[in-house]
């Protein structure tokens, strides 16, 4: 828009509207996982997810230690996120089966159900990610879906399941812990979930990162509000130069999040301070 005489290649109004919808997605989901991991009263929160027919119902209902999640060889079963208050070594945390991770195109209640399983999944603080060790590609198959939802590899623990299934027990994907529903693996699980939710109960009650979380609420939210203004003046013949100035504002909002420092902000310090006439 500044320098419409030369060979610009515009983006297309349909193409930036596809890109915005996914950008607030992502926004959401962001917004989501800050407002559970600011919140320094709430109970850490465990999910097993995985692509479907992965075990993560067996072990659920495993580490419960009582019949809570529909169990089948038919992929598919679990529809809907069932959840349970559990104790590990004496800490209390929720820990949640989800239905198994998809990519769905096009616009269904199956999609609809599925992206809000991505919210859930992105705001959890630990996620067993479960596979069947039969089928150890579906590992890193997992891990691209989650890594599309802003799941950071530090908030995964590989599982890899079914491994009574296996000729002989051993390790398929490396730092994966191999389990079926057997009570010494299943203990050993449960050790390192120890382990694992006491380091993030360490982050929940640190008030400075809490205060961080306030901040970057705010300005992921002042962000979120900019780029869904620019998509409703989308439509409108007269409102290019608008969008432009509301995507500006949410790169604004979003750079301070990281600390960037912006060329304006360092010229408006130097012209306040010195003559640079010459």
């Amino acid at each position: 828009m500044d320098f419409v005489d030369e060979d610009i290649q515009f983006i297309e109004p349909q193409e930036l509207r596809i890109r915005l919808n996914d950008t607030v997605q992502q926004l959401r989901a962001i917004l989501d996982r800050l407002s559970a991991r600011g919140t320094r009263s709430r109970l850490p929160q465990v999910m097993l997810v995985g692509l479907p027919n992965a075990g993560k119902s067996s072990l659920f209902n495993a580490l419960v230690g009582r019949s809570r999640a529909i169990v089948s060889e038919q992929a598919g079963t679990t529809r809907d996120l069932v959840s349970a208050h559990v104790q590990l070594g004496g800490i209390e945390c929720v820990l949640a089966d989800t239905a198994g991770i998809e990519e769905w195109e096009e616009l269904s209640p199956r999609k609809l159900a599925q992206d809000q399983l991505n919210r859930s999944v992105a705001s959890a603080d630990l996620v067993l990610v479960c596979f069947d060790c039969r089928y150890p590609n579906d590992h890193a198959h997992a891990q691209q879906l989650l890594s599309k939802v802003g799941v950071q590899p530090q908030r995964q623990l590989a599982v890899a399941t079914k491994s009574d299934l296996m000729p002989q027990r051993v390790s398929v994907v490396a730092d994966a812990l191999t389990c079926h529903v057997d009570q010494q693996l299943v203990e050993e699980l449960r050790n390192l979930l120890v382990q694992q939710i006491e380091r993030i109960q360490g982050e929940l009650q640190s008030d400075s990162l809490h205060r961080t979380m306030v901040r970057c609420s705010t300005l992921v939210s002042s962000a979120l509000a900019a780029i869904e203004r620019a998509l409703e003046l989308l439509g409108d013949p007269f409102g290019d130069e608008l969008v432009a100035s509301e995507l500006r504002h949410a790169i604004d909002e979003l750079s301070a999040v990281i600390g960037e420092v912006h060329s304006d902000d360092i010229l408006g310090e130097i012209f306040s301070r010195f003559c640079i006439g010459k």
